[in-house]
């Protein structure tokens, strides 16, 4: 097994099971708050608040072209918030900046594979249209600072990596090139695959 997919596995297991301690409100980003805030307080320029909390709220509030879409929004806001929450918050050496560092480092890891018993759902294999509308959430500012740019080319170069790997397995395995691969996803043939393909490309050239 592929190392990365070994480390996403591991820390989406890890954050799963961390949610367990905090319960999920008739609004689930409301755990940005009560679990991550409350515990650790940084006011309103820090991750749980300005970036989380908001974020979370607007994917909430967003329409998606496939039902698929949803699946993921919801958990990939699962496995982000249940990251946030395997953070020792008595650590002496904790600060904002940190708990904000540890938090992009996992976006990520719950973009690409934020549920490990659902493979398939993953940022990589939406529909083209939906990873657009996906972009247009995030405000020009976020997208484009250091953090986010960062985080935007790593799922990139995982992505085109699991998409070369599915290319891959339908030329060998699949001798009509029309048959479905993931289609609950739109990917329903070779040209959906190689769009999607040269999408992730030009975020890393971006």
């Amino acid at each position: 097994m592929n190392f990365l997919v070994v480390l996403f596995l591991f820390t989406s297991l890890s954050a799963m099971a961390s949610t367990d301690h905090c319960p999920m409100g008739s609004n689930p980003c409301d755990r940005y708050l009560d679990c991550v805030e409350a515990v650790y307080p940084c006011g309103d320029k820090g991750y749980a608040q300005s970036y989380g909390y908001r974020y979370c709220n607007r994917f909430a509030e967003a329409e998606f072209f496939n039902p698929v879409t949803y699946q993921w929004r919801d958990a990939t806001r699962d496995c982000l918030i249940g990251e946030l929450l395997t953070i020792d918050f008595e650590l002496p050496q904790l600060s904002c900046e940190r708990i904000k560092r540890y938090a992009f480092d996992s976006h990520p890891r719950c973009y690409i594979l934020p549920n490990p018993a659902q493979p398939d759902l993953s940022i990589c294999y939406l529909p083209k249209i939906d990873i657009l509308r996906v972009s247009q959430i995030v405000s020009i500012q976020d997208a484009m600072g250091k953090l986010g740019r960062k985080q935007i080319k790593d799922v990139a170069q995982v992505c085109i990596t699991n998409l070369f790997k599915l290319k891959s397995n339908l030329n060998k395995n699949k001798k009509d090139h029309n048959m479905p691969i993931y289609p609950q996803n739109n990917i329903e043939n070779l040209d959906n695959l190689n769009d999607l393909i040269d999408f992730w490309y030009s975020q890393i050239e971006n």
